[in-house]
């Protein structure tokens, strides 16, 4: 699940690191924009949007200001 400020929106992790992911979702977000990935059982990760074409997203934890990983 992905949140953000238009809402959740569910997404496929297509790759996961400690850096970011790429996501595929139909969610059409903004380079930049804030975001929560849920991660059902592990917990939640904040990030920004770093690029988006065709419902893939990227999304960088490192471009959030805190982006630990948040128990569940």
């Amino acid at each position: 699940m992905l949140q953000t400020s238009r809402g959740p929106f569910q997404c496929r992790v297509l790759d996961l690191s400690a850096d970011g992911a790429k996501l595929s979702s139909v969610a059409v977000l903004t380079i930049g924009q804030a975001v929560t990935l849920v991660i059902s059982g592990k917990g939640t990760l904040r990030g920004a949007v770093v690029r988006e074409a065709n419902g893939v997203l990227e999304v960088s934890f490192a471009a959030a200001p805190a982006a630990p990983l948040v128990p569940a």
